[in-house]
């Protein structure tokens, strides 16, 4: 399926309202591969899920979003003032998009050291 008119290239920003991040259509259709006018329509019935998460640490006040659709994950990442650091997408062609990344990203936790002596 194609995206038809592309012209996310040209958005660099994404805004902020009183519930958060606002993305425009044209970026979330380029990065899912469909046409901007169906994205609305696609996330109110469900097709096309979605997932804000909030920066810490370093990253505090900003955010990664995460779309979904069918076989494809895209993110984009933004600091405070809305400007796009990063788009990434994960297209897994005929195979459906695993489960395990239809969620919050993991972050491995370093190994505690083994202390003591052990029998």
């Amino acid at each position: 399926m194609g995206g038809g008119n592309r012209r996310s290239n040209a958005v660099s920003h994404v805004e902020f309202d009183e519930d958060g991040p606002v993305v425009d259509a044209s970026l979330v259709a380029d990065l899912l591969d469909i046409a901007a006018d169906q994205v609305s329509n696609r996330i109110r019935h469900g097709t096309i899920t979605t997932m804000c998460e909030a920066g810490i640490d370093d990253h505090e006040g900003g955010f990664r979003l995460s779309f979904f659709h069918r076989n494809r994950r895209a993110q984009i990442e933004i600091d405070r003032q809305g400007l796009i650091l990063s788009r990434t997408v994960i297209d897994f062609g005929d195979r459906p998009l695993p489960t395990s990344l239809r969620g919050p990203a993991r972050i491995s936790q370093p190994k505690q050291p083994v202390t003591g002596n052990r029998s």
